[in-house]
């Protein structure tokens, strides 16, 4: 699902760049930005427990990997930015889920 959204941002490269320099400009506007990503952490939310089952652990539990995996789609989008869409956004992606995976091991004091 993530991935997919990666993918037609980066498929509107400019008019995403445009976008977040103006959200990065103008904090204000974070709130709706933030409710944008609300509806999505739901949607989300309801496929990880569909993949799960019912019940309230998988309910905490989809809800802990959703606000995971949203954050990591967040830090990619902002990496992704900083740099002017360079990389692909999508290697930053896979990057951030790959640390996730690996339970964040610390990179050390020479990565960056």
């Amino acid at each position: 699902m993530l991935r997919e959204e990666a993918e037609r941002v980066q498929g509107q490269r400019e008019q995403w760049l445009l976008r977040l320099k103006v959200f990065e400009q103008n904090p204000s506007l974070l709130p709706r930005l933030v409710a944008g990503g609300t509806k999505a952490e739901r949607s989300l939310t309801a496929a990880v427990v569909e993949r799960l089952g019912a019940g309230p652990a998988a309910e905490s539990h989809a809800q802990l990997v959703t606000a995971m995996a949203m954050t990591a789609f967040r830090v990619a989008l902002m990496r992704w930015s900083a740099a002017g869409g360079e990389p692909m956004l999508t290697d930053l992606l896979d990057d951030a889920f790959s640390r996730l995976a690996a339970g964040l091991p610390d990179p050390g004091p020479s990565a960056h």
